[in-house]
């Protein structure tokens, strides 16, 4: 949190919505959702998009529902951030039941410092974290000896705390990941066409961004409550299979996951990484460059993504160069060439920035290139303002108060919507 901070306490001295700007972003307030302070709203990109559209000023084609019916805001839920009471708090119980056993949370669970400079006790972080991501999938991929192709309900928390009445996400956060078996998969499915029936259509053509029926509804309203329903009663300690973790405090970051496996937590080795569980992160400097970044440990052998944030090379490299390494590191932003499986968290966390700014700083051979992924009939567009913040390396939640959502996280969610599709027998 010491990088926002000081922001934070200059724009609400000042009356304003913290780290807001654009059309759409809004401070949320208790479960009811009245909005606790209106502010113009989250801006589009106006600069090269390198994650999903080179060139963000092409209007996307959303002039066709996408062939799932369902769309992106349909199998991915930003959840608008409320007070740290709400039902969607972590260690709520909800009918007998548990999100996570309080002793695994205290095992796994992230730091975090406090707005007032406090970092809470192990077995006290639990209380802080709020539920503020959803996400569906229908084949995380596993390693041995879990299953190669798991499906799926994520629960992405960070810590919240309220300062002057807004809601604050702290810089860490946990991932709780559900496996489904058959029965609870069919739930799901029923759950999500549900869930788009009371949308009556206000998810159709949208981008991935704060979910647009619960900001208009709030959370306690009739689709917020079906999908509280759905989530509890399929997300529940018994079918918790991983924990995955991000310690943020501003300057540097961690990253680490726990597979549960025959009922005992064993920590899970880091894709490209060898046997090492932990990778760290650190960025010395705020700017638009990450030049001085430094990934420990990093992937070995030649990694296209390093050579735009290892250094500054590349602003003076010869354009073949720069359009092999910068076409070979979008593989990070396309499902189809990259998974949790096949990629190091730092990289698929710091991918959509470096690769931002690279197009960004050398528009002069990378404006002109396709896209890294596109799924026609969905909005791929980015819309949050942390493009050029190289210090949030959020992928799907909140940086203070504003929604971060990276180019992967969209991209996953349209295969998803479409995979759906052909489970339902709609294609």
């Amino acid at each position: 949190m010491r990088r926002i901070l000081p922001l934070l306490f200059v724009n609400l001295a000042c009356g304003e919505a913290p780290l807001c700007g654009g059309a759409e972003c809004r401070i949320y307030g208790p479960p009811d959702g009245n909005i606790l302070e209106p502010d113009g709203g989250l801006a589009s990109d106006s600069g090269l998009d390198a994650g999903l559209r080179v060139d963000s000023g092409t209007t996307p084609d959303v002039g066709s529902p996408p062939p799932a019916e369902l769309d992106l805001n349909d199998v991915s839920f930003l959840i608008p951030l409320a007070d740290p009471a709400a039902l969607w708090a972590v260690d709520t119980v909800v009918d007998g039941r548990r999100l996570i056993e309080e002793s695994w949370a205290t095992n796994t669970f992230p730091p975090f410092e406090d707005l007032n400079g406090g970092v809470p006790a192990r077995e006290e972080r639990i209380h802080h974290f709020q539920i503020v991501g959803v996400r569906v999938d229908h084949c995380f991929p596993g390693q041995a000896p879990l299953p190669s192709c798991r499906r799926q309900i994520r629960l992405v928390a960070q810590p919240i705390q309220v300062f002057v009445g807004v809601p604050l996400a702290h810089d860490s956060a946990a991932h709780l990941l559900y496996d489904l078996d058959d029965t609870a998969w069919s739930e799901l499915q029923v759950g999500l066409r549900e869930l788009r029936a009371l949308a009556n259509g206000r998810t159709r053509g949208q981008p991935l961004t704060v979910h647009p029926v619960l900001a208009t509804e709030g959370l306690n309203g009739p689709y917020g409550q079906r999908l509280f329903r759905l989530v509890r009663r399929l997300a529940h300690s018994d079918a918790l299979s991983q924990v995955a973790t991000m310690n943020g405090n501003g300057a540097a970051w961690s990253f680490e996951a726990t597979d549960r496996v025959g009922g005992l937590a064993v920590h899970n080795p880091i894709p490209r990484l060898g046997s090492e569980v932990v990778q760290r992160s650190t960025q010395p400097t705020i700017g638009t460059g990450l030049e001085g970044y430094d990934v420990d440990p990093a992937p070995t052998g030649d990694d296209a993504l390093a050579y735009f944030y290892r250094g500054a090379a590349f602003l003076e490299d010869p354009a073949a160069r720069v359009v092999e390494r910068f076409q070979a590191a979008q593989a990070l932003l396309d499902p189809a060439q990259s998974s949790p499986a096949t990629h190091d968290c730092v990289s698929c966390h710091v991918a959509h920035f470096a690769l931002h700014q690279a197009a960004r700083r050398r528009a002069d051979v990378l404006s002109a290139l396709p896209p890294a992924f596109t799924a026609p009939g969905f909005d791929l567009r980015r819309l949050d303002p942390n493009l050029e913040r190289a210090e949030s390396f959020r992928a799907f939640g909140y940086f203070g108060s504003d929604p971060a959502i990276t180019a992967r996280v969209s991209a996953e969610s349209a295969v998803v919507a479409l995979a759906l599709a052909e489970s339902d027998g709609r294609r």
